[in-house]
């Protein structure tokens, strides 16, 4: 990528149709902070598996969206299913029988600010991990 030799105004694309102008490094800079916050950059996972039980409803308190992964394992012949809920309404489901050997299911969800999530278990089975992004 080649550089202009001489800058008098930074640009950079946010969301494919606006552009975000700066007339100086530290206003380019904060617009760059803004833009990787909008988009999740910055941000680290959470390994939440030790606070979090099947059957029990949560809530977002933040300002931001949520991602939730969760993953479990069933026992070898067992139907067995892991269904997501957003606002009480069911969002993802994930399951299945496994004739031989365990079974392994995972969702990953959105859960929008001040909204609640839960995650419910249906079969013979424990959870593996949960762990959320925001």
């Amino acid at each position: 990528m080649a550089f202009p030799v001489n800058i008098d105004t930074f640009s950079t694309k946010v969301d494919g149709v606006t552009d975000v102008l700066a007339n100086d490094i530290n206003s380019l800079q904060n617009s760059v902070l803004a833009l990787e916050n909008k988009v999740g950059i910055n941000v680290s996972w959470a390994g939440v598996t030790g606070s979090r039980v099947f059957g029990s409803t949560y809530t977002n308190s933040t300002s931001s969206k949520r991602v939730v992964i969760v993953n479990a394992t069933a026992v070898e012949g067992v139907n067995f299913n892991i269904t997501a809920f957003v606002g009480g309404a069911g969002v993802a489901i994930s399951g299945g029988y496994s004739p031989s050997g365990n079974q392994y299911q995972s969702l990953t969800f959105i859960v929008p600010p001040f909204d609640t999530y839960s995650c419910v278990m249906s079969g013979a089975g424990s959870m593996s991990s949960w762990a959320e992004i925001n």
